[in-house]
């Protein structure tokens, strides 16, 4: 027999909502469970974060978030971001310009990718 999922009421949507802006179930519970003390909240977003129904509502909204965020455009903004931050390690930088190129059909070689980071910058800077 296979048993029914539960459907979740509008205060524990609303605690799920709450609770992927920071990840604390005892301030998500605070916002949505008014009047409720901290000790309560803390005990009570515990309980709600053991039910199956829950964990896989807030999976979803999850994946709702990533997805409206995380755009093509968005990837290839932060990995430009990465390969031209002069403040990270340069083979962090190398690697991030290395998969940009490849994702551009480019064929860059190390040296040229050097080149593009490191040469680059002194001239800006002249």
């Amino acid at each position: 027999m296979s048993e029914k999922k539960k459907e979740l009421n509008v205060r524990q949507k609303l605690f799920c909502e709450r609770y992927i802006v920071d990840f604390n179930g005892t301030q998500a519970y605070l916002d949505v469970y008014e009047g409720c003390t901290y000790e309560t909240a803390m005990v009570q977003s515990s309980k709600l974060l053991k039910k199956v129904e829950i964990r896989e509502f807030i999976q979803q909204l999850i994946k709702e978030k990533v997805s409206d965020e995380l755009t093509p455009s968005r990837i290839l903004y932060e990995m430009m971001d990465i390969a031209f931050n002069r403040n990270l390690d340069e083979r962090i930088r190398l690697d991030a310009l290395s998969k940009l190129s490849k994702l551009m059909g480019m064929e860059i070689t190390k040296v040229q990718m050097e080149q593009i980071v490191f040469v680059g910058e002194n001239e800006l800077m002249d």
